[in-house]
């Protein structure tokens, strides 16, 4: 009976140390400790950001020279803010919903950058309106949702993806560390995924 008793307690402390490391490493707030996001866009100075001006400014016009050193001189206590966020493991997800089911050159109508601070356990959610006018590259003010469009057009679903998180990350000043893109028919399944 002894012997039985210690084969049992073996089993249980092997079972209970099994049970308690799956539980580590599936932990959903592990996944996030101490990890370095990537940068998929950063706010580009290329661009001028004044709403004044109706077009971009290029990087050699001695203006747009002026006016990045202006807007480049953030308050104290924004550049803390900047700096915490850097060194904590918070970070930035757009969303990207396109106006198309498949096949068909979009333009993004809904888009959502969420702020994720997974030490907090808090998301902070903005919608840029589809109509909001920004200076692109080669094209001057137009809407925000133009920057898929266009560059989707000239190269590709690729190019269009990453003119539109660009144009994002110049509009709120921000990087982007993650996206995701659907259309019509991503979103018709996933609500249905979800019972809806």
């Amino acid at each position: 009976m002894k012997r039985w008793k210690l084969y049992a307690l073996t089993v249980v402390v092997f079972a209970g140390a099994g049970l308690g490391l799956l539980y580590r490493y599936l932990e959903p707030a592990r996944h996030f400790e101490m990890k370095t996001h990537p940068v998929i866009a950063a706010p580009s100075s290329a661009v001028s950001t004044d709403p004044q001006s109706h077009s971009q400014s290029l990087p050699n016009d001695p203006t747009a020279a002026e006016a990045s050193t202006a807007s480049a001189a953030l308050p104290a206590d924004t550049l803390v803010q900047h700096a915490n966020l850097n060194e904590s493991t918070a970070f930035n997800a757009l969303v990207l919903g396109l106006d198309t089911t498949s096949g068909q050159t979009a333009r993004t109508d809904v888009i959502l950058l969420a702020h994720v601070v997974p030490a907090e356990k808090k998301v902070h959610l903005i919608s840029v309106p589809r109509d909001t006018r920004v200076p692109l590259p080669g094209i001057g003010l137009t809407k925000i949702n133009h920057a898929h469009f266009v560059a989707e057009m000239d190269g590709g679903k690729k190019s269009g993806t990453e003119a539109a998180i660009q144009a994002v990350s110049d509009l709120l000043q921000v990087p982007v560390h993650y996206y995701v893109k659907t259309n019509f028919s991503g979103f018709v399944t996933f609500i249905d995924t979800i019972g809806g």
